[in-house]
Parts: structure tokens; sequence; C-alpha cells
């Protein structure tokens, strides 16, 4: 039997490798609240769940080479570290918006 979530495009090797993309980015600093890394992680999964395929090919166009001869879990981790790093950036930005740089904003 085969795994039950390929029927809706999602392979557990890519949710693997980007919630431990996600956990290595929420270990780097600026640390953050246990909410905001647990939303990370979850974050980081779900992308690389949907966008490891995409970035698979984008890759092997760039690299010159054939998609199936890269590494799915490195390009899944690399995908999920990478949309933690955007997404803490754009909420930083919106608390610096918000809350003017404050140092207790939330």
């Amino acid at each position: 039997m085969g795994d039950p979530f390929t029927s809706i495009g999602i392979h557990v090797q890519d949710v693997i490798s980007g919630f431990i993309g996600g956990v290595g980015r929420v270990l780097m600093p600026p640390y953050i609240s246990a909410w905001n890394a647990l939303a990370t992680i979850l974050l980081g999964a779900m992308t690389a769940a949907y966008l490891t395929d995409f970035s698979a090919s984008l890759l092997a166009v760039v690299l010159r080479t054939d998609p199936d001869k890269l590494s799915r879990g490195a390009v899944g981790f690399i995908v999920g570290m990478t949309a933690m790093t955007i997404c803490q950036g754009i909420i930083g930005a919106v608390n610096k918006m918000r809350f003017g740089g404050r140092k207790n904003a939330p």
C-alpha cells in the first residue's frame, strides 16, 4: 500500500525535510516565542510538502541536470529553511511597522 498523502500531493519525505529545516531555522538567532517557533516549523513542513517538486525542477534547469538526480530531502530542507527565513522577515517587517520597532512588541 502506498503513501496515503500522495493522493493530495504531499510526500512524507518532503514534510520531514521541511520540518527539519524549520527546526534548524528556529534554533538560529534571533530566537522567537514558542508559538512563533511552532508556526514557523509547521510552515516549513507544509511549504516543503508543496514546493519541493517545483523547486527541484527549477533547480535542475538552473544546474542543467535531471531532476531525478537531485536529492528530494536536500531540496525539501532548503525549501523549508528558506520559507522560514522569508516568513520571519515578513513578520519582523509587519511588527516594525505596527509597533515602531519597540523591543517589547509581541
